[in-house]
C-alpha cells in the first residue's frame, strides 16, 4: 500500500473522529458530572398534607397568606393606576375655579380627601386613631382599606407580623385590640370585596360619610371609616 494512500486514509478517519467528539461531547460531559437530587414528587407532597394534620394546617395557613398577599397587592396596584389616572386627568382638564366664596385647597388643583378611623364604646364620643389628607378619592379609599387590613390583622398581636404588608407606616392607625373576631373579619371581608371597594368610591364621589363601621360585640367597641372632601 502507497504511503500516500494511507496518509490520506488517516486524514479522513481522524476528521470523522473529531466530528463524532463534537457531537458526542457535550453529552458524556453531562453524564460525567454530578446530578443535583431529583426533585421531590408532587404525590408525596399531596400524601403529606393529606395524612399530617399539622402540616396540612401549616401548608393551608401559608396558602391563604399568600392568596390575602397576592391580593391586596393586586388591589394597591389597581388603586395606584387608578389614582394617578385621576390626578392626570385633573392636570389635563382642570377644575373650574371656584364660585364667589367659595374655598380652594392649597394646590388649586381640586378636592383633597380627608380619611379617618375612629373607635367609639357605649355613648362616649368618637376618638380618631389614624387621619390622613389625600389629593383625590382613590387614594383614600386606598388608605381606608390598607387600614382595615392593618386592623384585621393585628387581631390576637400588638402590632401586626413584619412579614405581612400592613407593617406600620408613618400615618397608619394604632393597634386596637378586640375581643371577638367579629370586628377583625368584617373590616377584612369590606377590605377584599372588589364590589364594595367600588361601591365605597361611589360613595366617596357624591359625598361625605360614613364607608363601614365594625363592631365588636364583647365590649361594644365600634370601629368606623370614613371619608370626605377636605
Amino acid at each position: 500500500m502507497r504511503p500516500g494512500f494511507v496518509m490520506v486514509r488517516l486524514a479522513l478517519a481522524l476528521g470523522a473522529a473529531g466530528i463524532l467528539l463534537r457531537r458526542y461531547l457535550p453529552r458524556i460531559i453531562r453524564a460525567l458530572a454530578p446530578q443535583p437530587p431529583p426533585p421531590q414528587p408532587l404525590f408525596a407532597e399531596l400524601q403529606r398534607i393529606e395524612t399530617d394534620p399539622a402540616y396540612r394546617a401549616l401548608f393551608l395557613a401559608g396558602l391563604d397568606a399568600a392568596i390575602a398577599r397576592h391580593d391586596a397587592e393586586r388591589t394597591a396596584r389597581l388603586h395606584a393606576v387608578e389614582g394617578a389616572a385621576d390626578l392626570l386627568q385633573r392636570l389635563v382638564r382642570p377644575a373650574p375655579g371656584p364660585r364667589h366664596g367659595e374655598r380652594t385647597t392649597a394646590t388649586g388643583a381640586g378636592t383633597d380627601y380627608v380619611a379617618e378611623v375612629t373607635v367609639s364604646a357605649g355613648t362616649r364620643r368618637a376618638v380618631p386613631i389614624g387621619r390622613v389628607t389625600v389629593p383625590n378619592r382613590r387614594l383614600a379609599l386606598r388608605w381606608l382599606r390598607r387600614q382595615a387590613l392593618r386592623l384585621a390583622d393585628g387581631h390576637g398581636h400588638p402590632e401586626p407580623p413584619d412579614t405581612t404588608p400592613w407593617t406600620r407606616a408613618k400615618n397608619d392607625v394604632r393597634p386596637v385590640t378586640f375581643h371577638s373576631s367579629d370586628a377583625p373579619e368584617n373590616l377584612r371581608a369590606w377590605a377584599t370585596d372588589d364590589q364594595r371597594q367600588t361601591d365605597a368610591l361611589r360613595h366617596l364621589e357624591t359625598g361625605p360619610g360614613t364607608l363601614l363601621t365594625v363592631t365588636d360585640p364583647a365590649v361594644g367597641l365600634h370601629v368606623t371609616l370614613t371619608g370626605r372632601p377636605a
